[in-house]
């Protein structure tokens, strides 16, 4: 990977920064992907490093784990042309695209949606935090409490009990 980090998102589209996962996995990502990243990219743009000061700094660390980074690259590098919406209010009648459905439930047969979730959440992105919500609706609707948690691995009675 290279060392060279790319010093503001909004600068040229063909820059790429290097984020770090806790489990310090090195993941390249995108000037333009970057800024569906809104915390990392705001903390980018507010120290406004020179290009040297990026390169001494080194990776981006995100708080959480590789495969769950690796993810959330995956769909912002996806979407790296599409505007980044300010909020998704107003949106509660959009579908969820066939590319983004098929991705959600590849990462929730892989490994759940809960990573990607706490991730989108911390790291501020709307859209994919608005896809997640829909793809989660859609999977609670008509079911009964206990069929919910056995599908959303909420502990019952007896587990709690247990704890």
């Amino acid at each position: 990977m290279s060392s060279n980090i790319p010093n503001l998102p909004n600068g040229p589209s063909n820059l790429t920064y290097q984020l770090i996962s806790k489990d310090k996995t090195i993941v390249p990502i995108s000037n333009q992907s970057l800024t569906h990243l809104k915390v990392v990219s705001q903390m980018v743009n507010t120290f406004q490093y020179t290009q040297e000061q990026i390169n001494q700094v080194g990776p981006i660390p995100v708080n959480t784990n590789d495969s769950t980074l690796c993810q959330i690259v995956e769909w912002a590098n996806r979407h790296r042309l599409n505007p980044v919406p300010e909020s998704t209010n107003g949106l509660e009648q959009v579908k969820v695209p066939a590319w983004d459905r098929g991705f959600l439930q590849r990462v929730d047969e892989t490994c759940g949606l809960y990573n990607i979730a706490c991730a989108s959440n911390f790291l501020d992105m709307p859209m994919l935090q608005h896809y997640i919500a829909v793809l989660i609706a859609e999977k609670a609707r008509g079911k009964s409490p206990e069929q919910l948690k056995k599908i959303f691995m909420i502990p019952g009675d007896t587990e709690d009990a247990a704890i």
